[in-house]
This record gives structure tokens, C-alpha cells and sequence, in this order.
């Protein structure tokens, strides 16, 4: 598997029913979701991003000191 095989850590959510496709209305691939202590949703990224930017970095900082 994919992720295995990278020695990834963070969660990763297969979806082969689609049900949490259809609740958030993903319509494609990659899709990311940051979500707060609370569980709240703060932040959706569609399509390929760059995930260690400084500025990327930042923000997930900051949302994990709130």
C-alpha cells in the first residue's frame, strides 16, 4: 500500500462506499481536509498542493496553538 510503503503518520481515510465523498461533497482527487482540536473542518485543499512551504507550515502552526 501506498501509504505504508512511504512510512506515512498522519490519518488517512479509504472511502470505498463514498459515503464521506457524498457529506463533503468531494468530486476529486487529491482532496485534503484540515481539521481543529474541536473536529471542526478549517481548511480544504483540492488538487496537488506543496504541503511544506513556509507558508503551509505556518498555518498549521497556528491552527494547532488555537
Amino acid at each position: 500500500m501506498f501509504i505504508k510503503k512511504n512510512q506515512y503518520t498522519f490519518l488517512n481515510i479509504l472511502d470505498p462506499d463514498k459515503l464521506v465523498s457524498i457529506q463533503y461533497g468531494i468530486r476529486s482527487h487529491p482532496v485534503k481536509f484540515l481539521i481543529n482540536k474541536e473536529g471542526q473542518l478549517v481548511g480544504k485543499s483540492k488538487g496537488f498542493r506543496e504541503w511544506d512551504s513556509k507558508e503551509v507550515r505556518n498555518l498549521i502552526s497556528t491552527l494547532i496553538q488555537q
